[in-house]
């Protein structure tokens, strides 16, 4: 049986065009979906759905098993007579229609849908059904204690509220449902327009991928009710922090800062609490794919009091072990980057599809990295140029010297030869984009993911995360409607049908 080959865009749904500040689950939506299927894209890859916390980063959430939000559709709150025109009098959304204002975005979206709830029939059948439902009463319970606790971190919180508890918790239920039932609802919603919207797909023959993030925000529900999970202290506070050694990438090493999981725990509960997260993602996608996968095998932790990131250890965790159940999955295991050999060996070992990046290989001359060249990516592979953490591929060639464009052509000459595609040396740089494009998609990756920034040849300033900062930059980036135009249409559906991997 020959190979079955796709291609698909990464775009989060926050940087989808729309009047609202914020990308949302409405039209705007179904009208990506419309350009996904007009060019011949198979997929939709976006980034985690969870809450986000005050770095707006999509992999730092305040819950394992919630949704953002910010994301759903206000248009779709007035079909269903729950917000009006009168409601959106005197508030402005953005100051940039290519960058999201999250502060403005965060203040408006809590007022509207407090609205909305309040003209919501609580006594909606499906409503009620939804609320038995176990996975959404934590983040409800815990998000109203935070309000109740002046949106304070939960280690700041009053005492009596600070542990978990079935007292706690019974308070909450009897006291403020009000407000439980806010968190609900917003759940309730997002679900509702998240099926119609991948129903909607599914008939366009358009998969979504969506994300789980490995780690959690220190401060998050799932730690605040579920401390046992993790690698905590008798006062269920962090002695270890998660990070990565130093690299060639950073010298100095990585503190990231999440608390690392009590895998000794967790494997006298069948690891429940993973399990029941990753059937929820594939509940919910139609691919899941697990953010720093490595993590299941080794994670890397730091004495949290240790200023260096040079001092660390490794930490191991369930193995094959938690996968068991999940084998013949649409799973796929994301760690970019050079792996270390027994991390390589687990990840095989899963059978899962792994991921690889050629935009490091093709700009950086160690030999390292030839194994990631495009002529040499495997069918199981999930193939990107870069991702939401890169510059993008126009950026990257403009920033290169004479030597280094030199360099560019040589690598795209010797891969262009081994993939049979089509390639003069040249200076532009328009021209070499499109031809490391057409590398990916000429490899033998199963599937390959553009970044919707490359598709529209834009430059650093669409640029979506700059690691390991934190600014307004960071998550911002918008596209608009109009940078989408017929020509580019016929442009992408030509090349993917060249490379056979139109869905058409």
């Amino acid at each position: 049986m020959a190979n079955h080959f796709e291609a698909g865009v990464l775009l989060h749904i926050s940087s989808l065009p729309g009047k609202y500040g914020i990308g949302q689950i409405g039209q705007s939506a179904y009208n990506f979906i419309d350009f996904l299927s007009d060019c011949g894209f198979s997929y939709w890859e976006i980034l985690p759905l969870s809450p986000t916390s005050f770095s707006n980063s999509p992999y730092q959430t305040s819950s394992a098993f919630a949704f953002n939000q910010f994301y759903i559709d206000y248009d779709l709150l007035i079909n269903d007579g729950l917000l009006n025109s009168r409601d959106f009098q005197g508030l402005s959304f953005y100051d940039n229609t290519r960058k999201v204002n999250f502060l403005k975005v965060f203040k408006y979206n809590n007022f509207l849908l407090t609205k909305a709830f309040k003209r919501f029939d609580k006594n909606n059948y499906e409503f009620l059904k939804f609320k038995n439902n176990e996975l959404y009463e934590p983040y409800s319970i815990y998000m109203t204690l935070k309000e109740m606790n002046g949106n304070k971190a939960w280690y700041n919180w009053k005492l009596e509220d600070r542990y978990y508890s079935d007292e706690v918790r019974n308070d909450v239920l009897n006291n403020h449902k009000d407000r439980v039932d806010f968190y609900y609802f917003i759940q309730f919603m997002f679900l509702k327009q998240w099926e119609k919207l991948h129903n909607y797909a599914k008939s366009k023959n358009i998969k979504i991928i969506g994300e789980i993030p490995h780690f959690l925000d220190f401060d998050s529900a799932s730690i605040y009710m579920y401390s046992e999970e993790f690698l905590l202290n008798k006062f269920n506070m962090m002695d270890i922090v998660a990070g990565f050694p130093p690299d060639e990438f950073t010298k100095v090493g990585q503190r990231w800062g999440e608390p690392l999981y009590d895998w000794s725990y967790m494997k006298t509960t069948h690891y429940k609490w993973w399990r029941k997260r990753i059937y929820q993602a594939l509940n919910t996608f139609d691919m899941v794919k697990i953010n720093h996968f490595s993590g299941f095998y080794k994670a890397y932790g730091l004495p949290f009091k240790e200023k260096s990131n040079k001092i660390g250890s490794f930490y191991f965790g369930p193995g094959l072990e938690l996968f068991n159940d999940f084998k013949d999955s649409n799973i796929l295991a994301s760690d970019l980057g050079v792996y270390f050999k027994d991390v390589e060996k687990f990840v095989k070992q899963t059978g899962f599809t792994t991921l690889k990046t050629i935009v490091l290989p093709l700009f950086k001359q160690k030999k390292v990295y030839e194994k990631f060249y495009p002529s040499v990516l495997e069918y199981n592979n999930l193939a990107y140029i870069g991702n939401h953490d890169n510059n993008m591929l126009r950026a990257r060639i403009e920033e290169l010297s004479k030597d280094g464009l030199r360099d560019l052509n040589d690598k795209i000459q010797n891969e262009a030869k081994l993939l049979k595609v089509d390639f003069e040396r040249s200076e532009s740089t328009r021209y070499l984009a499109i031809k490391i494009i057409e590398l990916l998609l000429a490899s033998k990756a199963h599937y390959v993911t553009l970044m919707m920034q490359d598709i529209l040849y834009q430059g650093k300033e669409s640029r979506m995360n700059y690691p390991g900062t934190i600014s307004d930059n960071n998550w911002s980036y918008r596209f608009l409607n109009s940078d989408i135009t017929k020509n580019l249409k016929i442009r992408i559906k030509e090349l993917l049908t060249k490379y056979n991997r139109s869905q058409h």
